[in-house]
């Protein structure tokens, strides 16, 4: 949404009164705009959406109606009418439904280990293999790097698939992922190197107890680091909304504020 409103041509910025009105206008077709994202609609057809109900209710009110009477629609409820008639969308999810830190984190993670339990699988016969057969320790060492890259690559995209899904309705979803992801590998780097260190305090033991350690040290750490991208970039509604210059207005398909 705009961060500067949008003042239609002939409005007096001076005038406390049409700022107030401007604002209130401003604010009430972003959170309309806000059911649309939840909703999944395209990002052209929100901003097509979005132009037409502002540009319906300036023209509303410099037809007299007062701003308690166009704003008087419960923006979600209001959203869903226009969608339905636009064909967009039949229906929208409740405005508690959008994307949040903890459905993000629980995808990523729920994502990850599930493509890691596939994984380590082929890793650990590929390992004891190499190790029943005797391999020197150069090739053995090398064929791990290679085994632990490629397991370590396939659970971050995996990460990565199932943050795309859960963020697929929100703008700027790639940045968003990008950034988590590249959170994720250094976050659970050190996680990894923090899971070794206490392998060598317990004699890398197998425990199940020891085992849970590593995953709640390693999930946490990479939690941590998908919570610090989330709040460092959270995704964007949409661009900006040019302000109008002179000219004539565009005409709605369709006034939401008609009886």
């Amino acid at each position: 949404m705009s961060d500067t409103p949008r003042r239609p041509s002939g409005e007096d910025p001076a005038d406390p009164a049409a700022a107030g009105q401007r604002e209130a206008i401003t604010s009430y077709v972003d959170e309309v705009e806000r059911a649309w994202v939840e909703a999944g609609l395209s990002p052209r057809a929100r901003r097509r959406l979005a132009h037409e109900l502002e540009d319906s209710l300036d023209a509303a009110l410099a037809d007299g109606a007062s701003l308690d009477e166009i704003l008087a629609s419960d923006p979600h409820t209001l959203a869903t009418e226009i969608a339905t008639a636009e064909g967009l969308a039949p229906t929208l999810p409740n405005p508690g439904d959008h994307p949040n830190l903890r459905g993000l984190v629980a995808w990523a993670l729920g994502s990850a280990t599930a493509m890691a339990a596939f994984v380590w699988f082929f890793a650990i016969n590929t390992i004891a293999n190499l190790v029943y057969n005797d391999s020197s320790t150069s090739s053995l060492l090398v064929t791990l790097i290679i085994v632990y890259a490629i397991c370590g690559a396939l659970t971050l995209g995996a990460a990565a698939r199932g943050m795309a899904h859960y963020l697929r309705s929100v703008e700027n979803t790639r940045g968003t992922v990008a950034l988590a992801t590249a959170a994720m590998a250094i976050t659970g780097g050190v996680g990894v190197a923090v899971c070794v260190g206490i392998g060598r305090l317990t004699n890398y033991s197998s425990a199940p107890g020891v085992i849970l350690v590593y995953i709640l040290v390693v999930g946490t750490l990479m939690a941590a680091g998908i919570a610090a991208a989330w709040r460092s970039r959270p995704p964007r509604i949409s661009p900006p909304r040019p302000p109008a210059g002179p000219g004539p207005r565009p005409v709605p398909t369709r006034n939401p504020l008609a009886q």
